[in-house]
């Protein structure tokens, strides 16, 4: 978060930068966002018109930025304005670092070089040289010059260069803390970030090992019903069981026999039954024929 400006602050960057009729504008616009214009034109009792040439006058030094939006009830455009305190500061800063540059060459001028004064006090100042070619006259009044005693001058000026070094250490020790939060918060987004692929990896890890258990317990699951499926090998028969066998197949043999017998046995004697009887042995051979 950027540091609002301080009232001395806005009043130093309305008297050097922008100009005091912007002053008030600024104060109701800092700290805030999205300010509708209408309502600055109510708040300073002056017309739309008037807010907007004002507005634009900060626009043109990047201090405020608008966006536009349509009235649905009254169909034209309003904008609404946010003051930015950052680039308020630089302009601050910026302007305080050339007066600075500008004292420092002021000083060293009137260090090293004699000054003088008209008495009447028209507001005549001039060094040595140009005095010497108007012989020490004043060229409004025509009094003669006096030697201008610069020490409180010097004095004051000195006094205003030791407040701007200190008031730009102070800003740039701010600006310098503000970038090391910057990097400490982009820094703490990164470690998030990579916390949260770290976590969504190891999701997908675990839900991979999910699936090959699973998998291992299916295949687990199939290898034993494929056991479970599969014919048991039959033990060996105990003797018992091999003579009953033995002695099945023996009484079945037999069986058979008998059966085999008593059928070539009826076949032989239907043979005999036709050869008694010739009649029928005719009605065969005449069917065959």
């Amino acid at each position: 978060m950027v540091k609002k400006l301080s009232e001395d602050e806005l009043k130093d960057l309305a008297k050097e930068v922008i100009g005091d009729e912007l002053y008030p504008l600024v104060i109701l616009l800092q700290g805030r966002k999205n300010v509708s214009e209408v309502k600055l034109a109510e708040k300073l009792k002056i017309s739309v018109n008037n807010i907007r040439t004002l507005l634009y006058r900060l626009n043109s030094f990047n201090l405020v930025h608008s966006k536009r939006k349509k009235d649905k009830k009254k169909g034209w455009y309003i904008y609404y304005w946010t003051f930015d305190s950052v680039e308020a500061r630089n302009l601050l800063y910026n302007s305080k670092k050339k007066r600075l540059d500008y004292l420092k060459k002021k000083i060293k001028n009137e260090a090293g070089s004699e000054f003088f004064i008209c008495p009447n006090k028209d507001g005549v100042r001039l060094g040595f040289e140009s005095a010497m070619e108007q012989g020490f006259k004043c060229h409004e009044c025509g009094s003669l010059l006096e030697r201008d005693d610069n020490a409180k001058l010097l004095k004051k000026i000195e006094k205003e260069i030791k407040d701007l070094e200190i008031e730009l250490k102070e800003e740039e020790d701010r600006k310098k803390r503000d970038e090391e939060l910057a990097i400490k918060r982009e820094e703490s987004k990164i470690k998030r970030a990579r916390a949260k692929s770290r976590a969504k990896r190891a999701s997908k890890k675990k839900g991979s090992s999910k699936k090959q258990t699973r998998k291992s317990i299916r295949k687990k699951t199939s290898t034993k019903r494929k056991a479970k499926s599969k014919p048991r090998t039959k033990k060996p028969p105990s003797k018992k069981a091999t003579k009953r066998a033995i002695k099945k197949r023996k009484t079945s043999s037999k069986k058979s026999k008998i059966v085999s017998k008593r059928k070539s046995s009826q076949k032989l004697r239907a043979k005999r039954k036709i050869v008694k009887r010739p009649s029928l042995l005719k009605k065969i051979i005449k069917r065959k024929k």
